[in-house]
């Protein structure tokens, strides 16, 4: 499967491709900082965001996967079907008769070093 189906089962653009056009650019941005400013993002965003989830996810899907699938041309990711991409656990009661799936959320706000 090339694209993404939504909550409604329409199909959307594999997010692959979109970054790929959007963010394409041979020229290298000058900058001053460090690696250590990704660093330093990287833990704020463990420190805050907090999703559940389980098990592992392979090319071959399954209802917790949303792997992103590679083309052949890929020129950054070889060898490699899919980038295997697991989804955040539902919430109990959702994705049932139609209804959407809502996913667990457990964000805080807080930066209080609570990484799991």
């Amino acid at each position: 499967m090339n694209a993404v189906a939504d909550s409604i089962r329409r199909e959307r653009p594999n997010p692959r491709l979109v970054s790929r056009a959007l963010l394409s650019s041979t020229r290298a941005l000058a900058s001053r900082a460090s690696s250590m400013l990704m660093q330093f993002g990287q833990f704020l965003s463990h420190d805050m965001s907090k999703n559940k989830l389980n098990g592992r996810c392979t090319c071959d899907g399954g209802p917790d996967c949303i792997s992103i699938f590679l083309t052949p041309t890929d020129s950054r990711i070889r060898n490699a079907p899919c980038i295997p991409l697991k989804r955040a656990a539902a919430v109990c009661g959702t994705a049932i008769g139609g209804m959407p799936r809502e996913q667990m959320n457990a964000n805080t706000a807080f930066i209080d070093a609570s990484q799991n």
